[in-house]
């Protein structure tokens, strides 16, 4: 996990562009649907059960990124990024040791569930809201190494 903060070249030399990047060990989990319950006056309330390790994935992904945050100017209080954002995201699967082929894995998702999932763990932490995302790239590889997800977040202010 690490902080970069860098200067970028533009009109104003004071001019501040922020990347944060971190790492998420462990598996990768995709944002399931939800499921419906009706309340006692007979609406239907969306939920995920909370047995669902969807949550345990979302409060490892905000936890390492409150880690590399730390190291920057930033007070926790205050969103980091208030205006367009960059998120790269990199799912790291181990293969599966029964399978032969180079993407054999035991478990598969849906990419964009699994973005969902960190974008929704990173709302109202990194930025205000998701729709702050102005550019998201999302890749999953098989690696013969462990589970993890590489995640980083680039202020795009300068950009617009």
């Amino acid at each position: 996990m690490a902080v970069f903060v860098s200067r970028q070249a533009t009109t104003s030399p004071s001019r501040i562009m922020m990347r944060i990047h971190f790492v998420v060990p462990g598996k990768a989990i995709a944002q399931p649907r939800h499921r419906f319950r009706k309340d006692v006056s007979g609406n239907r309330r969306p939920y995920i059960p909370a047995s669902h390790p969807v949550h345990a994935f979302k409060s490892h992904v905000q936890i390492e990124y409150r880690r590399a945050a730390a190291g920057t100017l930033l007070r926790p209080a205050v969103e980091c990024f208030t205006g367009p954002v960059k998120v790269e995201i990199h799912a790291l699967l181990a293969r599966s040791k029964k399978g032969t082929e180079y993407w054999a894995t035991d478990r598969k998702f849906d990419l964009d569930n699994m973005a969902k999932a960190v974008l929704d763990a990173l709302n109202k932490l990194a930025y205000a809201d998701d729709s702050q995302v102005c550019f998201l790239d999302v890749r999953k590889t098989y690696t013969d190494g462990n589970d993890r997800t590489v995640v980083a977040l680039t202020d795009m202010s300068a950009d617009f």
